[in-house]
């Protein structure tokens, strides 16, 4: 079941992320995007009766996310406002060495 929610969490993040490039100017109706273990990802428009089934097991996101892939394998930093043992969060290191990510 952790393995499921973990799926789930990490497809809500990257729709959350994904969001404004998949719909540009304005949300245009459902979509989804699967991510699997092993970093297959899948994309594409949602039907209204299928979002309404699998928004009852979805979160809504509390904080920035990230999804890593090494070695075949993704994980997920579920909360990237973190701070690391520098002090600083995740989300403003990572900004500021790969660029802004609105941390």
């Amino acid at each position: 079941m952790a393995m499921l929610q973990k799926a789930m969490l990490g497809l809500v993040a990257v729709l959350a992320v994904a969001a404004p490039a998949m719909a540009q100017n304005a949300f245009e109706g459902p979509k989804y995007m699967l991510v699997t273990p092993d970093g297959k990802m899948m994309t594409g428009p949602m039907q209204k009766k299928d979002w309404d089934a699998a928004i009852q097991h979805a979160q809504p996101l509390q904080h920035p996310v990230m999804l890593m892939m090494n070695a075949g394998k993704m994980y997920l930093v579920p909360d990237m406002t973190v701070k690391m043992s520098n002090g600083q969060s995740m989300i403003d290191y990572m900004s500021k060495v790969y660029g802004n990510f609105g941390g």
